[in-house]
């Protein structure tokens, strides 16, 4: 079980959920999901897993997307249009980075979402926490860690990358998925995400169609703006190579990517694993750019295994527990 809340940072309305375990000083351990889905995609088991071996998990939607709202954002095409502008005047040209397409137009960046995780911690009372991401979440984890290394545990960096683009080019049957435009029915919507998952799912794990189908039903309802989801690949691009800034990172990390992953290929992971001192690489077989039932006891006993190795937990008597969560219950 878990209780749902909402954190309110600069610009926007956090949406999280908090599924708690029997230790109440658990150690924290956030989970941010990636670009063009939502927290409930990380499945309710699969956080439930993760509370049980001790962790107090929480997820949440970043901002522009799911139930997380922006409170001014500007039309995509916007964006897009001022890209071009920039674009056509040369400036991707002269050896500039993706950023300089998008100065001065996006929204957010990579850094407003990286400090959101913080700003999340802060409401919960969280000195410290666990972070895990998946795909570009994986980035915003990575990031956050980065300009708030005092603050994390330890990093877990799942089917991401470090923005480098040689490393980091999806298959060209996977690319139209991350592309794929909004659906505008919850029938269109369950069908687009089961074709998305035949093309960049674990093929021999699959996730159960059912679930597949209500996870892809649930979303679409609780979707704030569908548009946001290129308001986000617009950050993403911009977001840049993060190699060097990894190369400085020293936070006890993690990398699992799957061998099948024709979005994020492994190499990408083994790229991440290389830039962080220390990092342990787990590429983990017959795993796509998902999180098949059939992987959830191997993933989540990965990630606590690496959490407690970070921070040895040792519980406090009972009659001295942790002060009461931020936010209102």
């Amino acid at each position: 079980m878990f209780v749902t809340d909402r954190c309110d940072v600069a610009g926007a309305s956090l949406a999280y959920d908090l599924f708690s375990t029997d230790r109440p000083d658990a150690p924290w351990l956030i989970l941010v999901m990636g670009f063009g889905v939502q927290r409930i995609h990380w499945p309710d088991g699969f956080c439930e897993e993760l509370a049980a071996h001790g962790l107090r998990v929480v997820r949440f939607d970043l901002r522009d997307s799911g139930e997380s709202k922006l409170e001014h954002a500007p039309h995509p095409w916007q964006i897009g249009l001022h890209a071009l502008r920039t674009a056509l005047r040369g400036r991707i040209l002269d050896g500039l980075d993706a950023r300089a397409l998008f100065q001065g137009t996006l929204p957010y960046s990579l850094d407003a979402l990286a400090d959101d995780v913080i700003a999340l911690m802060d409401h919960l009372g969280a000195e410290k926490a666990h972070l895990v991401g998946m795909s570009f979440g994986g980035a915003v984890a990575q990031h956050a860690a980065c300009r708030h290394p005092q603050r994390v545990r330890s990093l877990v960096s799942i089917a991401s990358t470090t923005g480098k683009l040689s490393v980091s080019m999806p298959t060209r049957r996977a690319l139209p998925v991350m592309l794929a435009a909004p659906a505008k029915t919850r029938e269109a919507a369950e069908a687009a995400f089961l074709a998305a998952l035949s093309v960049v799912g674990s093929k021999t794990l699959r996730t159960p169609e059912d679930d597949a189908r209500r996870i892809a039903a649930q979303a679409f309802e609780r979707e704030e703006a569908p548009e946001g989801r290129w308001r986000m690949l617009f950050a993403m691009l911009a977001a840049g190579d993060r190699t060097e800034a990894l190369k400085k990172l020293r936070v006890p990390t993690l990398v699992l990517h799957g061998a099948d992953d024709p979005l994020v290929p492994p190499r990408a992971g083994e790229a991440t694993a290389a830039a962080i001192v220390g990092a342990s690489l787990q590429i983990v077989g017959g795993m796509g750019h998902d999180l098949p039932p059939a992987l959830w006891p191997q993933l989540t006993s990965d990630i606590a295994k690496h959490a407690f190795a970070a921070e040895p937990y040792v519980p406090r008597p009972a009659n001295d527990l942790a002060a009461p969560l931020g936010g209102s219950r």
